[in-house]
């Protein structure tokens, strides 16, 4: 799975949001990626702390993000 990670920052501590790429779609007039989804279901989401970068070769947290934004796939 190749995981993008979005930045929470309104609050402290800021967090990372991981993303599959799939749940991204590239916007021309922003120049940018933008995701349709609510924030409670961001604020929710598997996250990490900025400082502190998770094991991307751990396979069950890279499952737990897929699972989380593509629940039965």
């Amino acid at each position: 799975t190749e995981i993008y990670t979005l930045s929470l920052h309104d609050a402290l501590p800021i967090y990372w949001v991981p993303l599959p790429w799939k749940a991204l779609k590239y916007e021309p007039r922003v120049a940018g990626y933008i995701v349709d989804v609510d924030r409670a279901k961001l604020e929710k989401a598997p996250n990490f702390a900025a400082n502190r970068d998770p094991d991307w070769s751990n396979r069950v947290f890279n499952d737990e993000i897929e699972q989380y934004w593509y629940p039965g796939v």
